[in-house]
């Protein structure tokens, strides 16, 4: 039958539906459609990490393909050219989620073959299990699209495809009913213990184990088992777990096991053991001290007898009554038979003599041996006595794990008390030369002022000042008492500190011919939560109160310049403005001429005139506002704001000639100083216009905003007569002007970038002489604290 999809259906397709991004990861994948020799192929390439979200969006995507795909062809279908190698490896769950969803697609028909690509090693395993396990699916697997290309190729035709589909079918066939992964086994180091588990025919667990299972082991064992039973849905009729070649299982373990067990016993009706002669000691020890554990748990000899429980084929067979009649026997068959047991009674009182001193020397040797080792004992398993020398043996090793952990722990003891003192010794040590090394001077002091400790720098500080000797233990009150001045400042500020206040004060002092200033703290020092001293610090600050004076002296100078500089900008708005009137005044008495066209010219020309001498008057006032106004932020209407500022200049010159562009991408409210980004844009608004080329056929100046929530970018450019590359450096300084044929300042781009730098935006500028010019202004959108401005 042809299945090969219409026109009409790739018409019908949305392109979006085809692409997916996780919004929760780094996953995303793109599906396409295409036609070879008409067969409609699927290819599917995806990256990042999955996750069970991204999963069910993928099965979406699938589902609407199909649905639309079966509107012009009911028995459509695809051959899919999976490509993975930028995915990775997702868990457990999404794959048996994706294993199922591709099992229900081939069963409805819908997917012929899969090719699947990826390179990795450890993923192709996971894919040869899934090819494995997986019936009624034709698949292969390629390292790159190459290959994938030629088996689809080869699919294509009819003979090379079933030549796939047999072989595909004959890998299946030998273990189509039993599951493992590489993530259901587990090594511990210097392969000590190994454990490697399976599920069979989706309701047996089977774990086979090697080697000494300890507490990490087992722990490491039952996350595996519980791995699988969730792989399941959660329960399994049943577990088989041999651990024949288990040589040791230490304490820990047990005691692992015991939790374990109870958790795992509600997730499979029966479990089945393969154990050890000694691991079934173990087994009626816990019959007998844990019954509770053991109801689910059954020993048996061999894989196969497990089977046949699982199978419910092991039934007890009855076995009669063998037990010899006496009745019968002669006098003299009596007596033999008499002298018989007798014998065999005294064999077994022999043999039950020499267990009992050997069980006497085992256990004597845990107490009366200095160097105590376990003694093996060795004894048949069908021996009468094994499970009492078995458990013998197991309270050997127990007692001897319990004296090996006891004799590390008092080793790691022993040796953290030495670590600790010599910690202790060092940090004593350390902070005693801290203390003698710091440029402070340090002393502690108890309740009645008993000099308990001090650095070096102390005694050297009451040689010098006060030219006395001070030792450990002496009192500071009696020391000082021929000092009257400190030592009632001391005092005072003492009993403040045995409050729990942490005081200071500030002395000035003479030492060594030099006038210093000092600065007291004091800290109270508790102990058990009472004050019990006071500990001193004392530093000469006399360096930080001189840069003190001298920077209040260097504040009253900038005030002063402050001031002046208010001065020179008001006399030179005043004297610049002065003019003006008289100027004003020659355009009143130019009305009177007679001749009207002079009378124009010359008004005209007056005009012109003052408007220049008013702008640089204006801008030299912006620059002075710039540098002494705070910045002071409010929310800006960018619209209306840039709107406002074309307004501004409709009756420039040439203003009408421009087209004017406005285009605002913003998601947040825009804050800012609105009185200084006036002054930005204003600038390049106007430079805009004056600088426009008139011989190009649309002039044109273009606004672009973009703002979020933590910035705006404003792009004002134009295609007027743009800047020669040597000029374009310059053109932001003070008095500089690029163009002379035009009025203006040389200020404007100067105080453009000077309001830039008060609110910490940038400026770019991208020029080509006679095609245009483009700045780019970037400053933060700043939310202000306390009360908003609303625009």
């Amino acid at each position: 039958m042809h299945k090969e999809l219409p026109a009409e259906f790739y018409k019908e397709l949305n392109a979006n539906s085809l692409l997916y991004k996780s919004t929760t990861s780094n996953y995303q994948s793109c599906y396409s459609i295409y036609s070879n020799a008409g067969n409609n192929i699927l290819k599917v390439d995806c990256s990042g990490k999955m996750e069970i979200t991204d999963l069910k969006r993928e099965f979406g995507i699938m589902d609407y393909i199909v649905s639309i795909a079966l509107k012009y062809n009911p028995d459509v279908s695809f051959i899919v050219k999976y490509d993975s190698r930028q995915l990775l490896l997702p868990s457990f769950k999404i794959r048996k989620e994706f294993l199922n969803k591709i099992q229900k697609l081939f069963a409805a028909g819908h997917i012929e073959h899969v090719a699947y690509i990826e390179h990795r090693k450890s993923v192709l395993i996971l894919s040869r299990l899934f090819i494995t396990f997986i019936t009624g699916m034709s698949y292969s697997l390629h390292q790159d699209n190459s290959s994938a290309d030629q088996t689809i190729n080869s699919y294509c035709s009819i003979i090379k495809k079933k030549s796939i589909d047999n072989q595909l079918n004959n890998n299946r066939s030998s273990l189509q009913n039993s599951i493992t992964f590489p993530e259901w086994s587990y090594s511990s180091k210097k392969d000590k213990y190994a454990i490697r588990v399976a599920l069979l025919s989706n309701k047996i667990v089977y774990s086979k184990s090697k080697g000494v299972l300890d507490h990490t082991t087992i722990v490491e064992t039952y996350k595996i088992l519980h791995k699988v039973i969730e792989f399941n849905g959660g329960s399994t009729e049943c577990g088989i777990i041999d651990m024949s070649e288990v040589k040791y299982v230490s304490r820990k373990a047990r005691k692992t096991f015991e939790y374990e067990a109870l958790k795992i016993s509600k997730k499979w009706k029966m479990c089945y053991c393969i154990l050890p002669s000694y691991a079934k000691t173990l087994f009626r020890l816990y019959s007998f001290f844990n019954p509770e554990i053991m109801t689910q748990i059954q020993v048996v000899s061999s894989f196969e007898e497990a089977i046949a429980h699982s199978e419910g084929l092991n039934e007890e067979t009855p076995v009669g009554n063998q037990e010899e009649n006496i009745d019968n026997l002669s006098y003299q068959e009596l007596k033999e038979k008499y002298l018989e047991t007798k014998k065999s009674l005294d064999s077994v009182k022999e043999k039950q003599t020499g267990r009992i001193a050997e069980l006497t020397k085992v256990f004597g040797s845990i107490t009366w041996n200095k160097h105590f080792t376990p003694i093996k004992p060795s004894i048949d398993p069908d021996d009468e006595f094994y499970d009492l020398f078995e458990t013998s043996w197991i309270l050997q090793n127990d007692i001897n794990e319990i004296m090996s952990e006891q004799k590390h722990l008092n080793t790691l003891l022993s040796n953290k008390v030495n670590e600790q003192n010599e910690a202790l010794t060092h940090t004593e040590n350390n902070l005693r030369n801290i203390i003698n090394n710091s440029d402070k001077l340090i002393f502690l002091v108890d309740r009645r002022q008993n000099l308990i400790e001090a650095n070096t720098n102390f005694h050297d500080f009451i040689k010098d000042v006060y030219n006395i000797h001070f030792d450990i233990g002496e009192n500071l009150n009696e020391k000082l008492s021929i000092f009257p001045n400190i030592l009632n400042k001391w005092n005072k500020w003492f009993k403040v500190a045995l409050t729990g206040r942490s005081p200071f004060f500030v002395e000035n002092l003479s030492i060594n011919g030099l006038e210093l200033i000092y600065e007291f703290r004091l800290f109270p020092v508790f102990e058990d939560g009472k004050i019990t001293g006071v500990s001193v610090r004392a530093f000469d600050i006399t360096t930080q109160k001189n840069f003190e004076r001298q920077l209040q002296n260097h504040n009253k100078e900038l005030q002063k310049v402050n001031s002046e500089l208010d001065q020179f900008v008001y006399s030179v708005s005043h004297d610049l403005r002065a003019p003006l009137t008289s100027l004003m005044g020659l355009i009143e008495i130019s009305k009177l001429e007679q001749d009207p066209a002079a009378i124009k010219q010359y008004v005209h020309l007056q005009e012109k005139s003052v408007k220049k001498l008013d702008n640089f008057i204006q801008d030299i006032i912006h620059l002075s506002r710039n540098s002494r106004t705070e910045v002071k932020y409010e929310e800006i209407d960018c619209n209306s704001f840039f709107n406002d500022i074309i307004s501004d200049f409709q009756f420039m010159s040439q203003a009408e000639l421009i087209k004017k562009h406005v285009s605002i991408n913003q998601v947040e409210p825009l804050y800012g100083d609105k009185s200084r980004l006036k002054i930005i844009f204003s600038n390049l608004i106007s430079n805009a216009i004056r600088y426009a080329d008139l011989h190009k056929s649309d002039p044109f100046f273009k606004i672009s905003a973009n703002i979020n929530s933590s910035c705006a970018e404003i792009i004002i450019e134009d295609n007027g007569q743009g800047i020669k590359e040597e000029y374009q450096e310059k053109i932001f300084d003070m008095f500089y002007r690029a163009n002379t044929e035009k009025n203006g300042s040389g200020l404007g781009l100067y105080i453009l970038k000077e309001s830039l730098k008060k609110i910490n935006g940038s400026i770019a500028l991208q020029s080509v002489y006679g095609k245009g010019s483009s700045f780019t202004i970037n400053f933060p959108n700043k939310i202000p604290e306390g009360d908003l401005i609303k625009s």
